[in-house]
């Protein structure tokens, strides 16, 4: 019998999976304390982050609960029912990153207003703006 090859996950499962990362990411959260906390594995947790396995409903609540969030947060600027495309998310981006949470703590806690204006200006610099 032949295997049915497997879709490609749906794009408001892989949406999601990436809004759990970033919030857990956000809350300081490693995988495996996130898992913990819902009773499924760290490879589990991976899975529904990636969007390889979907959310349940209840399991959905259930994170959005353990990261202090509400289930709405997980679905803002996914894709659109029509497009089925995902707007762009600048800061999900950057918050879905270690080095991007380390800098915006470091950033948030210099009360310099000069020097967040020089780092302001040299990551500017620095992407060619």
């Amino acid at each position: 019998m032949p295997t049915k090859k497997k879709d490609k996950p749906d794009p408001t499962d892989v949406y999601v999976g990436a809004a759990i990362r970033k919030f857990r990411m956000i809350a300081g959260l490693s995988q495996t304390d996130l898992g913990k906390a819902l009773d499924v594995s760290f490879q589990q947790l991976q899975k529904y982050e990636k969007g390889m396995n979907r959310v349940s409903a209840s399991k959905l609540q259930k994170i959005a609960n353990a990261l202090h969030m509400p289930v709405a947060a997980f679905f803002e600027g996914g894709p659109d029912v029509g497009s089925r495309k995902a707007q762009p998310d600048p800061w999900g981006d950057l918050l879905s990153t270690k080095m991007g949470v380390r800098l915006c703590v470091a950033f948030a806690a210099i009360s310099d207003h000069s020097l967040r204006t020089l780092i302001v200006d040299l990551c500017e610099w620095g992407a060619g703006q």
